[in-house]
């Protein structure tokens, strides 16, 4: 089980008060285990009188009758919030797919399923049965203004085998972000940087994923089966998250209208 969160803001109201909170987002992931992402001082996120706080839980049938017991932890940060925490996300189809060393023409995504794909966009080819590796070498996107890098959050399912980020800079220099050569599901971790990483105004992201679904892989469930892309766990994924904001956001300026404006600083590569 993993889980997401989302804010749902209330109707205005005369005299609504801007909360600025921030600091860990606590969720069960796996059986038993934990996460948490805490935000560093002077970030945070926008919580608004009279808003709600939507969960997302994603469960896992496991073939026995269980109970939950699901607590959240939300910490409020101690001094003045300067910027607004954002997310971006990689591989939605607005990017090069290169499947085992062959470029897809078109837009593809390597997340949903087939039947609710948006207009115009198609998965990427399935992981045959008893495959051992395929390989989603890139999934890029272009940065057109600079960006501070604050983390990174790589996803996949049962059959993720590793994910690598690449930073290929303006001038030709590479830089490996995050390497993560033994991806295990039940460890949904987010990756901060001790210091954010600055990536200049034109820099490319270039994301390395593996998937095996051979019966080497003691996590897989059914390796006889193709697998498809989807939500579901017995389903595959390729999620590889990062978490920046536009170097030129103004401070003091936490209002969700910002993290629009960082989304639209991501240009297709095409």
């Amino acid at each position: 089980m993993h889980a997401d969160r989302r804010a749902r803001r209330a109707p205005k109201r005369r005299g609504a008060v801007l909360r600025r909170a921030s600091g860990r987002f606590t969720a069960a992931v796996g059986a038993g285990a934990r996460c948490s992402r805490e935000l560093r001082a002077g970030r945070g996120g926008a919580y608004f009188r009279h808003a709600s706080r939507c969960f997302n839980l994603h469960y896992q049938a496991n073939g026995h009758a269980t109970t939950d017991k699901t607590r959240v932890g939300i910490w409020l940060q101690k001094g003045p919030v300067t910027h607004a925490n954002a997310g971006l996300g990689i591989g939605m189809g607005s990017e090069t797919f290169i499947v085992n060393g062959t470029e897809l023409t078109g837009r593809f995504t390597a997340q949903v399923t087939q039947d609710i794909l948006p207009p115009g966009v198609k998965t990427v080819p399935n992981i045959p049965a008893g495959a051992r590796q395929l390989s989603l070498d890139r999934a890029c996107c272009r940065f057109g203004e600079e960006m501070m890098l604050y983390s990174i959050q790589p996803h996949m399912h049962l059959r993720g085998k590793s994910m690598k980020y690449t930073a290929v800079y303006p001038d030709g220099r590479e830089e490996e972000l995050l390497n993560v050569p033994h991806y295990d599901f039940n460890w949904q971790i987010v990756y901060e940087f001790a210091k954010p990483v600055t990536l200049p105004a034109g820099t490319t992201v270039r994301v390395e994923a593996a998937w095996d679904n051979s019966t080497k892989n003691k996590y897989n469930p059914r390796p006889d089966q193709e697998v498809f892309w989807g939500e579901q766990s017995w389903d595959e994924m390729f999620s590889p998250t990062l978490r920046a904001r536009d170097a030129a956001e103004e401070p003091d300026n936490p209002h969700p209208a910002a993290r629009a404006r960082v989304a639209a600083v991501v240009r297709h590569q095409r």
